[in-house]
């Protein structure tokens, strides 16, 4: 297995920021969706991200963003971020969870970030909110 290396993804410039973006709106109504009818993007705060990576220990090479279906009909679109060590395994931290948590198997991630398009400042496509 290859080892998940914390250098991992790349930056790219704010163009093709907007292309991806674009690109995705576009095929979405080709399938007969509207912008306001589907999540875009999900927002999580420095503090969490910094205190996930922070208390997943040193063998925390990064975070793994797992695309996930929730609500009541498991039909909206959500994301679930995890600490992983090298191997991709997920990393259980358990200082920043036992605050809000019972049940001492430890953190499993970072879930229920505010959703676009109901939250979003400046929305997908640079327009009005």
């Amino acid at each position: 297995m290859k080892e998940f290396d914390a250098s991992a993804g790349e930056y790219i410039p704010a163009s093709k920021s907007k292309e991806l973006i674009d690109n995705t709106h576009k095929e979405k109504a080709k399938r007969g969706l509207r912008k306001d009818d589907y999540t875009h993007s999900q927002f999580f705060g420095k503090d969490k991200l910094e205190s996930l990576l922070r208390d997943a220990g040193p063998d925390c090479v990064g975070i793994r963003i797992n695309f996930i279906l929730e609500g009541e009909k498991n039909d909206e679109l959500g994301a679930l971020i995890q600490a992983v060590d090298k191997n991709g395994n997920v990393l259980h931290p358990a200082k920043q969870m036992m605050k809000t948590m019972s049940s001492g198997d430890g953190g499993g991630g970072l879930y229920g970030g505010p959703k676009c398009p109901r939250t979003c400042l400046p929305p997908p496509d640079g327009g009005p909110n």
